[in-house]
C-alpha cells in the first residue's frame, strides 16, 4: 500500500495489509489508529516546499509488522503506543526498527520491540539540542546517534551510542555499552544493569561492561552482578573529587574493575601509561 500527501494528514481508521505499507506527507502525520502488516512499514513526514516549521509524526495506537521492518522519519517523532517486529528472520546485522528525528525530539513512551536491532537517531533544531527519551527498547543491539540528551530503558545485549549531551540507561538484564560523548567538556553518563553475571560463554561476560570516550562524570550500578568499565578520556578518570572526569556513584554486588587508559595525555597510551584499576568484591561510592 502506497500513500502520498502534499500536506499533513491524520489517520483515524485501522490500516492493515499483508504487503508493505509506505506513507509520506509534506507536513505532520498523526496516527490515531493501529497499523498492522506482515511486511515493511515506512512512514516519512517531510517539510513541504517553502515551509519553515519542522514536521512531526505522532502515533497513539500500535504499529506492528510480523516479518518486515519499521522505519519512521520526521522532524520530531512521538510514539505513544507500541512499535513491534514480532517474527523477523534472525540477522545480527539487520535493523528491525529505525526512527529518525531530524530536527527535534524523539520520544517513545511505550515499548519498542525487535527481534534484531533498533536504531534511534536525533538531530538538533537550531540552538535547541532536542532529546531522545525511550521508555523501553527490546532487541539485540541498540544504536543511538543523538545531538541532545538521551534517556533509555532497555532490554538489549548491547548499546552503541554517540551523544551530544548526557545519557542515562536503565537495563533490565546484563548489557555491554559503548558511549562516545561529543559534548563540550564531556558528557555525563549514568548506567544501571539489573541482571546477574551471565554464565561462561554468554554474550556479555558481566552484568555491566562499558567502554566510554570523553565523559565528564560517571555513575554505574549493577546491584546483582559485576562491573567492568574502560574510560578512554583525555584525562585520568578519578574516583570522587571535582576534577573531571570523575566517578560520582558506583554500586555492585560482585567485582568492580575500572580502567582509565588515556591518563593526562591521550597520546601517551602505551604500556607505561598511567592506568587506574579498581577491583573489589563490593564497592560503593557516593559523592556528597
Amino acid at each position: 500500500m502506497l500513500f502520498r500527501s502534499k500536506d499533513g494528514i491524520t489517520f483515524d481508521a485501522v490500516a492493515g495489509s499483508s504487503r508493505a505499507i509506505s506513507l509520506s506527507a509534506g507536513g505532520n502525520i498523526n496516527f490515531l489508529s493501529g497499523l498492522y502488516t506482515e511486511d515493511d512499514v515506512t512512514i516519512t513526514a517531510t517539510r513541504a516546499a517553502g515551509a519553515t516549521a519542522p514536521t512531526s509524526f505522532t502515533v497513539s495506537a500500535p504499529i506492528q509488522t510480523v516479518f518486515g521492518k519499521i522505519s519512521l522519519d520526521a522532524g520530531s517523532v512521538f510514539v505513544n503506543n507500541t512499535l513491534s517486529v514480532t517474527n523477523a528472520a534472525i540477522d545480527p546485522g539487520l535493523n528491525d526498527v529505525t526512527i529518525v528525528a531530524r530536527s527535534g525530539d524523539l520520544v517513545a513512551q511505550s515499548a519498542i520491540s525487535a527481534v534484531n536491532n533498533v536504531s534511534l537517531q536525533q538531530r538538533k533544531n537550531g540552538r535547541l539540542p532536542g532529546k531522545i527519551d525511550a521508555g523501553m527498547v527490546n532487541g539485540r543491539n541498540l544504536s543511538v546517534d543523538a545531538d541532545g540528551d538521551v534517556v533509555l530503558g532497555t532490554t538489549v545485549d548491547s548499546l552503541n551510542a554517540r551523544v551530544g549531551g548526557s545519557i542515562s540507561v536503565r537495563e533490565s538484564d546484563d548489557i555491554s555499552v559503548s558511549v562516545a560523548s561529543t559534548a563540550a567538556g564531556g558528557g555525563r553518563v549514568a548506567i544501571s544493569a539489573a541482571g546477574f553475571d551471565p554464565a561462561s560463554g554468554a554474550t556479555n561476560p558481566r552484568a555491566l561492561t562499558a567502554s566510554l570516550i570523553d565523559v565528564s562524570s560517571l555513575e554505574v550500578s549493577a546491584p546483582n552482578g559485576s562491573i567492568d568499565v574502560t574510560s578512554n578520556s583525555p584525562r585520568l578518570l578519578r574516583v570522587g573529587g571535582s576534577a573531571t572526569p570523575f566517578i560520582t556513584n558506583m554500586q555492585a554486588a560482585g567485582n568492580v574493575k575500572i580502567r582509565s587508559t588515556a591518563g593526562e595525555d591521550r597520546k601517551s597510551t602505551r604500556l607505561n601509561s598511567s592506568h587506574l584499576v579498581i577491583s573489589y568484591a563490593v564497592f560503593c561510592l557516593k559523592k556528597k
